[in-house]
């Protein structure tokens, strides 16, 4: 396989990346396999191309530590990469030459890796001198988006731990992602193969005595490392025990606090600062070394961690997620939260007989025997094949057209091509883009979205004939048979979202509409009951209820009906008006008060008539009955007068007429 990696950082730079991309370099080429590395190097125009390594011009951010940056745009080193024929691009890093790997695979239709070596969102200090919190909120939010966007055109990402990968699913991240720890030429740091000669070099450069022991950092000089903590570690210990030193070899942007740090503590004679050393030398500064310190928290592995256990060292190490697999408590080192545990735990180790320091020792290079640059390796080439296969079978999105609100996705591979209807949401949500990749399970996600779009016209057009509540629309979207309920629910969070449906402002047109057609504040809170809105938001739209308005609406209401009400008593008129403004949704007490508001002055000259009326309509129903007497009959008939509220005496006036014309008579 002809493999290409590209990354920012390369030999002869000292640190966790290099030091990665190298050790995969020839672990691969050991395999048999063609590896080309596409780096960069100190020089603003010029390119440089020997033994299968390119470098790309570039300028040192000496605030950054030496990172040279370059920028994405290559033409001639494009030239190159092209002329390697690779058939993978593996990219290390997500800026400068990750940019250019993203280019050139895509220009060159290969397949994408790419490992997540560094924790960005620890490191927003450097654009945010002052701590503002807005800023670090902005910075952090802008490393979540910049890794979903290179992500989205990786077909594998390698995590080099189980926290980076937790840390990567919780940006939102969806490719393919595979653990693999980054391995280390084991060899090299074996005790056994150690150059005596270079140690007593070292050592005697510094100073150390031989009966003194020697605690080691090494690393960057800046912030997110904590060196500091490992200076105050280091200077209660000192107060505890004279026959330890410690060297901190490395360099970066906080070296003068540090050593601004050892002079206020007052430790000159006692801590070292050694400085960068060339990467064949790193071995040698292990090895001369009794324990390993480091108090980071923002390792995505912890390389050093590993090159020090492969040396045969113990290390104390901060507690964190990213080494809980490395270190183990007591066993090939230790694991402290403060200086205080991390001073009483190298003064306890420091006072073990050379018997309980060698087993520890022995564990130590046991612990690390898994990161073998063969099973790292190994690991590696299984995710190309992945990201292989991956590729092959994904879609390239050709077009997007946008139509009455939705967006017509066009979505081509080699053998199969396919339209997709989405919502804009979806689209936006998923960053879709016109050349992205899209694998077939992101295909099967899409599909899946396109029920929602299918779903989303549906209630449109319901909507446009009649304004539904949250309920109603839930229970309408219920009969799609399509529709899973988290398809269903964000559907309804879509529509919420553009202002279609609105609980809130449907109940106030219902009851505005309702009290302009003189209903009543009972009807109403049915209606709204009805339409599925929540008992909640009822009650708080009647939380200032007037009973003054709801007084003169129940009075309007009471005066339309007044002149539908006939051919009755006064008493009744006002028992049937009663009932119909109670009907209508006003309390008892209200309706009562609106009827007895009324004048009857006209019914009271037309009840004698009515009370009239309504014995002859009674008399015609007699015909059908069979009475002892006219006495029977005329008490029968008295009853029903009075049951429909005339007066008795008005009843005795009119069955006397209806005597007197011999109505009663059988």
């Amino acid at each position: 396989m002809r493999i290409g990696l590209f990354s920012d950082t390369y030999l002869p730079d000292i640190n966790g990346v290099a030091i990665s991309v190298y050790t995969l370099q020839q672990a691969l080429m050991e395999q048999g396999h063609e590896v080309f590395v596409i780096t960069t190097h100190h020089s603003l125009l010029a390119i440089e191309y020997e033994d299968n390594v390119l470098r790309l011009p570039g300028f040192e951010l000496k605030k950054l530590y030496g990172y040279v940056f370059t920028t994405p745009v290559q033409i001639r080193a494009f030239m190159h990469v092209r002329d390697m024929k690779l058939d993978i691009i593996h990219a290390h890093t997500e800026f400068g030459v990750g940019m250019f790997a993203h280019i050139c695979g895509k220009m060159l239709k290969l397949p994408i890796a790419l490992t997540y070596h560094t924790t960005y969102e620890d490191y927003t200090h450097y654009i945010n001198k002052y701590n503002i919190k807005a800023i670090d909120k902005f910075a952090k939010s802008s490393v979540i988006k910049i890794s979903r966007i290179f992500a989205s055109s990786s077909r594998v990402i390698i995590a080099p731990s189980q926290k980076t990968k937790e840390m990567l699913l919780r940006y939102g991240i969806t490719r393919e992602i595979k653990v693999i720890p980054t391995g280390l030429d084991l060899d090299r740091f074996n005790p056994h193969n150690k150059n005596t000669e270079k140690i007593k070099q070292f050592r005697e450069q510094m100073q150390v005595k031989d009966h003194e022991q020697l605690l080691i950092f090494i690393g960057r000089l800046a912030k997110e490392k904590s060196v500091d903590d490992v200076i105050e570690g280091f200077a209660l210990l000192k107060a505890k025990r004279n026959d330890v030193k410690l060297v901190i070899v490395g360099g970066g942007p906080s070296e003068a606090d540090l050593k601004a740090l050892v002079q206020a503590l007052r430790l000159e004679n006692d801590v070292i600062f050694f400085g960068k050393v060339n990467s064949e030398d790193v071995p040698c500064a292990y090895h001369m070394a009794d324990a390993f310190i480091s108090a980071s928290t923002t390792e995505t592995q912890g390389l050093t961690y590993i090159e020090a256990l492969a040396s045969g060292l113990v290390v104390f190490a901060r507690d964190d997620e990213a080494i809980s697999s490395i270190i183990k408590q007591g066993e090939n080192g230790y694991l402290f939260d403060d200086v205080e545990t991390l001073a009483q735990q190298l003064d306890e180790y420091l006072a073990l007989d050379l018997e309980q320091k060698a087993k520890i020792r022995a564990h130590a290079q046991e612990a690390v025997q898994v990161y073998s640059k063969a099973n790292f390796a190994k690991s590696v080439l299984s995710a190309y094949e992945l990201a292989q296969e991956i590729y092959m079978s994904a879609y390239t999105i050709e077009s997007m057209k946008q139509v009455n609100g939705h967006v017509i996705v066009h979505l081509k591979n080699r053998y199969d091509h396919i339209d997709v209807e989405l919502l804009e949401e979806t689209v936006v949500e998923k960053a879709l883009i016109e050349t992205k990749m899209v694998t077939k399970d992101e295909l099967s996600e899409l599909l899946e979205d396109e029920k929602l779009s299918k779903a989303y016209k549906k209630c449109i057009v319901k909507l446009a004939s009649r304004d539904l509540s949250h309920k109603e629309l839930h229970d309408f979207l219920m009969d799609d048979p399509y529709l899973n309920m988290h398809q269903l629910e964000s559907l309804l969070d879509i529509l919420e979202r553009q202002g279609l449906i609105d609980d809130k402002q449907l109940a106030t047109m219902i009851i505005t509409s309702m009290q302009e057609k003189l209903y009543g504040k009972h009807k109403v809170m049915n209606k709204l009951r009805d339409r599925g809105i929540a008992d909640e938001l009822i009650a708080s739209h009647f939380d200032d209820f007037d009973d003054k308005l709801e007084s003169k609406r129940a009075h309007a209401l009471a005066i339309e009906l007044q002149g539908k009400v006939n051919d009755v008593s006064v008493i009744a008129k006002k028992e049937k008006l009663k009932k119909r403004l109670v009907y209508r949704g006003y309390d008892v007490r209200i309706a009562q008060a609106a009827v007895n508001m009324l004048n009857y002055d006209v019914e009271a000259q037309q009840e004698l008539e009515n009370c009239a009326k309504l014995a002859q309509k009674q008399l015609v129903q007699f015909k059908r009955r069979t009475f002892k007497d006219k006495y029977d009959k005329r008490k029968r008939l008295s009853y029903a007068l009075a049951k429909k509220g005339f007066k008795f005496d008005m009843i005795n006036e009119v069955i006397g007429q209806l005597e007197s014309e011999g109505q009663l008579d059988d």
